[in-house]
C-alpha cells in the first residue's frame, strides 16, 4: 500500500500508537494498552472480535513488538503473540475468559511482519501476516472461510492504517487559523 505525502515518522507514529488501536482499527480492535516498554521492545494487550462462519469471537492476547530503525528508508516491525485466550459470551453477564490455547482455535498464534520505505513523495507499508490455527476436524468446510477472511481482514487493516497515517500527519502539519 502507498500513502502519498507522508514520512517514515508518521507511518512509524501510527505503529506504535498502541493504545489508539481501538480508534484505528475499530470495530475489529475493541481495545489497546500498552503494557510495557523498554527501548524498542513493546508489550502490548489487544482486545478483539471477529466473526467467523455463524459465530462472534473475541480474544483477547498479548503481543511483543519490535521496530527496527537500522536503515531510516526501510524500517520494519515485527510482533508476534505470547498469548491468546478466547472470551466467550463476550458482555453478557455470563462472560468468561478461556485458559490460553482453548477453544474455538481460528486463531492459536499470530505473527506480522510490516516494512516500511520512503519513496516517491511519500511511503510504502507491506503487511505480511501468519495466523496459526489448531487443527479441525471440519478442516475442509472452515478453511476457504478463514482464508477469505483473512484476506480482507488485511486488505480492511491497510486501508485503516493508511487513514491513520494520513490523519496523523494531516493533524501534525495543519496550520493553525487566526481569527
Amino acid at each position: 500500500m502507498f500513502v502519498a505525502n507522508v514520512t517514515i515518522g508518521d507511518a512509524l507514529s501510527v505503529a506504535r500508537d498502541y493504545e489508539r488501536y481501538k480508534e484505528f482499527y475499530g470495530p475489529t480492535v475493541i481495545d489497546s494498552k500498552l503494557i510495557a516498554r523498554s527501548g524498542a521492545d513493546y508489550t502490548v494487550s489487544i482486545l478483539g472480535l471477529k466473526k467467523v462462519l455463524f459465530e462472534t469471537i473475541v480474544l483477547q492476547g498479548e503481543f511483543q513488538s519490535r521496530c527496527s530503525e537500522s536503515d531510516a528508508r526501510r524500517p520494519y516491525c515485527i510482533s508476534y503473540s505470547t498469548r491468546i485466550q478466547e472470551i466467550q459470551q463476550y458482555g453478557q453477564p455470563n462472560e468468561r475468559k478461556l485458559p490460553p490455547d482453548q477453544g474455538h482455535g481460528y486463531l492459536w498464534r499470530l505473527y506480522t511482519f510490516s516494512r516500511y520505505e520512503q519513496r516517491d513523495g511519500g511511503v510504502y507499508v507491506e503487511l505480511e501476516v501468519i495466523a496459526l490455527s489448531r487443527d479441525s476436524s471440519i478442516r475442509w468446510f472452515v478453511k476457504p472461510v478463514i482464508d477469505l477472511v483473512s484476506r480482507n481482514s488485511i486488505s480492511i487493516g491497510l486501508q485503516q492504517t493508511r487513514e491513520a497515517i494520513s490523519s496523523r500527519h494531516l493533524a501534525q502539519t495543519k496550520i493553525p487559523s487566526y481569527r
